[in-house]
């Protein structure tokens, strides 16, 4: 009989704490600023919470959001608001 391989368990991410496991997945200077997908891939590794594709490109999209206006305009902070 072959045994099925077992999953690790990963933690489940409360709502308060998800938008900063991926600024460090994201934002951290060894994750390097290197997009959704392996923003993503990077959290999948260790955690995981019902969302958590959506939360990432919502993320990813609020950075370059506030990127691009930065580039813009270097003396008007604009921010992105949250949704949940």
């Amino acid at each position: 009989m072959v045994e099925k391989a077992k999953r690790p368990v990963k933690p489940v991410v409360h709502t308060e704490m998800r938008e900063k496991v991926v600024s460090v997945a994201h934002d951290t200077l060894l994750a390097g600023h290197r997009g959704a997908a392996k923003t993503l891939s990077r959290v999948q590794q260790e955690f995981y919470w019902p969302g958590v594709y959506e939360g990432v490109t919502r993320y990813q999209l609020c950075v370059t959001y506030v990127s691009e206006m930065y580039q813009r305009d270097r003396y008007q902070r604009h921010w992105c608001h949250k949704t949940s």
